[in-house]
């Protein structure tokens, strides 16, 4: 059995995926901060243990994300426009864009039906369209970001912010509060503004949209997003779409070596 490693070493998170194959066999997310070669090493030698193998028996380990010039021991490397296409193409052959919101910055990746990448626009000059601004609510709002993606913003109405800039926003988030607006509605307003700041980077129409990246976990934002793109996938992968999709290009060079 072969097994194949992918790695995605992002500005905020790294992700690992085991793979055999195309199939997931582990697969670990942890926050990038000093020595995480070592952490990423250690995580393998995990994934290795728990499957019976050493890391001897890793044919082929690639890597990706911002952090992708600093991990020696890869074989190879890519860009992640390049990885999450593999493996949302692979599982999602009717995706025509692809939508990862990152800690930094957000990527739209519009897909030909072969999958290959035809565009894509890369937004990292402002967090209003980031993961980041998810952060920065949850602490202004005093929460963990667990307790915000539990949130039912269900019956919650926009009270409008009028910028799409994450610093002037916050300042129209201390406003709100100090008005006593419900909690709910900021939060809706909030995230409509970062959808709103997102869709503005769309040229075309969008036909079924993918969401990968670290945002999927904050289901309250994602059911806002589903409901002003209601053809827009989640999958059990998406979070770590890149570091599988570098895990399934490792496979593909080694057959065709």
């Amino acid at each position: 059995m072969n097994y194949y490693c992918g790695l995605d070493i992002g500005s905020t998170y790294t992700k690992i995926v085991l793979t055999s194959g195309t199939e997931i066999c582990s697969h670990e997310v942890f926050r990038t901060a000093t020595g995480f070669n070592d952490k990423i090493d250690r995580i393998i030698n995990s994934f290795c243990s728990k499957q019976g193998i050493s890391p001897g028996d890793i044919k082929m380990t690639g890597v990706t994300g911002y952090g992708r010039n600093n991990y020696p021991k890869a074989d190879f490397k890519t860009t992640e426009i390049k990885a999450v296409a593999r493996s949302v193409n692979y599982k999602d052959p009717e995706a025509t864009m692809i939508l990862d919101i990152g800690g930094q910055d957000c990527k739209v990746v519009y897909l030909r039906k072969n999958g290959t990448v035809s565009d894509f626009h890369i937004s990292d000059k402002c967090a209003s369209g980031t993961g980041r601004f998810v952060e920065l609510l949850a602490m202004r709002l005093n929460l963990s970001l667990e307790e915000l993606s539990r949130i039912d913003l269900s019956g919650a109405k926009n009270i409008g912010l009028s910028s799409t800039c994450a610093v002037f926003a916050d300042a129209e988030v201390i406003k709100l509060i100090a008005e006593g607006k419900e909690l709910t509605d900021i939060i809706y307003s909030v995230y409509s503004t970062i959808i709103r700041r997102i869709m503005s980077f769309f040229h075309q129409k969008p036909g079924r949209v993918a969401l990968t990246g670290g945002i999927v976990r904050n289901r309250s934002f994602v059911a806002v997003l589903k409901k002003i793109l209601p053809d827009i996938a989640v999958y059990d992968f998406s979070e770590i779409a890149c570091a599988y999709g570098i895990a399934l290009i490792a496979t593909e060079n080694d057959v065709n070596e």
